[in-house]
């Protein structure tokens, strides 16, 4: 018993006990023989920051493979001891360090289809996300113009409406040009006669 590490010292744990019958019994044979081998039900919340590496998580088994306590893993790696925990937790489920498959469908547009569409709005910038699809659709890339919108905005392009400018025909562009200059240097004694609004 003494190969195992304790949370606090003196007497072995009931998770210690648990490994060490699992282990002899040879049901669960954990790599590493101690109570953080037993997996907490937790709830699991959305991720609130950046995801871990896998080198941060070979440190963390390396560092609790030497019996370093939770909070010495946390200050070593920079992490909340909550999510050294998790880490711990999920290899004794797993056993690896490596992201599992993830559920839903892989991306549609990615690499090069991606730099293709950045590549049609930078040419012409008041393309729709319809004609996106369109365009995308001519080089055979199926995708939806919600997808064009979506990847658009990743990449920083927003939609804008163009604002709405009535029309000036040439002829009334010179009339107002003559205007302007006629008043232009006018005196300001000139417009105090005159309620500008």
């Amino acid at each position: 018993m003494s190969q195992f590490c304790r949370q606090r010292g003196g007497e072995p744990s009931i998770g210690d006990i648990l490994s060490l019958v699992q282990y002899t019994t040879g049901d669960l044979k954990p790599l590493i023989l101690h109570s953080y081998c037993i997996p907490r039900v937790t709830v699991k919340m959305g991720r609130k920051g950046k995801e871990t590496t896998e080198e941060e998580r070979k440190i963390v088994m390396r560092l609790h493979n030497q019996c370093k306590s939770l909070r010495e893993i946390a200050d070593v790696i920079g992490r909340p001891r909550s999510t050294i925990q998790s880490i711990i937790d999920r290899h004794c489920l797993t056993n690896t360090v490596k992201n599992m498959p993830r559920s839903g469908r892989p991306g549609k547009v990615k690499g090069r289809r991606e730099r293709l569409l950045v590549r049609i709005v930078t040419r012409t910038p008041r393309i729709s996300a319809v004609k996106m699809a369109e365009e995308m659709a001519r080089n055979g890339e199926s995708i939806s113009a919600s997808t064009a919108r979506r990847v658009c905005k990743q990449n920083g392009y927003n939609g804008r409406v163009a604002r709405k400018k009535f029309f000036v025909s040439e002829r009334n562009r010179k009339k107002r040009l003559q205007f302007a200059k006629t008043y232009v240097n006018k005196d300001p004694a000139f417009w105090e006669s005159y309620i500008l609004r």
